[in-house]
């Protein structure tokens, strides 16, 4: 398991140099999912491996730890006395992991890039999500959460300012900028039209990340030596196959 991890991390490197993203876009990752990807009839060595005793345990261990990573970015962003609650976040990963998911970070000239999240998730678990995240922004802002149609909403004083949570389809869509969120706006449009964000291909994985952007925004995270990526993974005659 740790040997396929270090076989992913290489390949991001590798495959760096051919990266071509729109010069507004920061961050463009799509993950369909364990759950589609194990229905895919290339996947049963890749599922194998993932159901192995030894590659659980990591998963468990992995994602215990970055149930701590939300404080851990915005720590200094919190009040003093504030502390982190992982049990909030450690449901969400597991959904991270199973679900389909988009991602898509767009630069802005207003101070804060907009971070837009799509989540397919059914009417219990976009619940849980709405819940918890509503509970952590409370605790950790002291500030109160507005009602929108089809979710909510949380203005706060530093950028980013606004984080917007909605129920749309089959999909939750959650959205973090500066004062306005147009990117999410269009997330939640396309899924109203199409029953789904704008996604193509029947990739793995498909992630264009440009990390000394990313790093920026997020300071625990050192991305001014790593170049940027762009990044296909699918599966074939049962092996991973990186374009």
């Amino acid at each position: 398991m740790k040997k396929l991890f270090c076989f992913l991390a290489a390949a991001l490197l590798t495959t760096a140099v051919r990266a071509q993203m729109p010069a507004d876009f920061i961050a463009h990752i799509h993950f369909p999912g364990t759950e589609k990807i194990s229905a895919d009839k290339n996947s049963a060595a890749f599922t194998n491996l993932f159901c192995s005793a030894p590659a659980q345990a990591l998963e468990k261990q992995t994602l215990d730890k970055l149930a701590h990573l939300p404080y851990e970015i915005l720590e200094k962003r919190v009040p003093g006395g504030i502390h982190d609650l992982p049990d909030k976040f450690r449901p969400l990963l597991d959904d991270a992991l199973r679900a389909e998911w988009l991602l898509n970070v767009r630069d802005a000239t207003n101070g804060s890039p907009e971070f837009v999240l799509a989540v397919r998730l059914d009417d219990a678990r976009a619940k849980l999500w709405s819940d918890n995240l509503a509970s952590v922004l409370k605790v950790w802002t002291g500030l109160p959460i507005e009602k929108i149609p089809n979710g909510w909403q949380l203005k706060k004083h530093l950028p980013p300012d606004l984080f917007r949570f909605v129920r749309v389809g089959n999909w939750v869509v959650i959205g973090l900028g500066q004062n306005q969120l147009p990117l999410t706006e269009q997330t939640v449009a396309t899924i109203s039209r199409h029953g789904a964000p704008a996604i193509a291909g029947g990739d793995w994985l498909d992630a264009q990340v440009d990390w000394a952007r990313l790093a920026r925004w997020i300071h625990t995270f050192n991305g001014d030596n790593l170049p940027k990526i762009n990044l296909q993974v699918t599966g074939r005659d049962g092996d991973l196959r990186l374009n």
